[in-house]
């Protein structure tokens, strides 16, 4: 019975953020740090997109999300698409969805089975922190270090 409401619900919560004009106060926050150097803006397009998720689902997240990084990061480096790195940022930090069972399809069945929410919920935070840590390192290592063409400009 919980997996009947809590899908809707969280796909509810991101319409509201993107109507209430909450998701462009939250994409102000993210904006204030992206000049800051291109680590911190990973770190904080990964917590932000990350934390997003935890209380959505992963496609809500998407949905707020992937449209502030293109108009925040849009000419990045003086690119005609420098959003191209956010959007991948964005995407895998918002792909490690496991704190609530609406996160993805795979919570929902579970705690439809009647898995424990509570420790789900503690689990899947120390599950996001860890992923969190490995999105801020692979991109800052693929994008900032190395900066691989494939991260940083658009399919041909």
């Amino acid at each position: 019975m919980t997996i009947l409401f809590m899908w809707p619900a969280a796909v509810a919560l991101s319409k509201i953020l993107g109507a209430t004009g909450a998701s462009a106060v939250f994409g102000q926050w993210i904006t204030a740090f992206v000049g800051v150097s291109d680590t911190f803006s990973i770190v904080a397009w990964s917590v932000a997109a990350n934390a997003l998720s935890q209380v959505t689902s992963d496609t809500a997240a998407a949905g707020v999300m992937v449209p502030l990084a293109i108009e925040a990061m849009d000419h990045w480096r003086g690119l005609q698409f420098g959003a191209v790195p956010w959007v991948w940022i964005t995407g895998a930090a918002i792909s490690w969805s496991y704190a609530v069972a609406s996160a993805t399809g795979a919570q929902g069945i579970v705690a439809g089975y009647g898995a424990n929410l509570r420790t789900m919920f503690l689990w899947g935070l120390v599950a996001a922190a860890v992923s969190v840590g490995i999105t801020i390192l692979y991109f800052w290592l693929t994008v900032v270090v190395m900066g691989l063409d494939f991260y940083i400009l658009p399919p041909a």
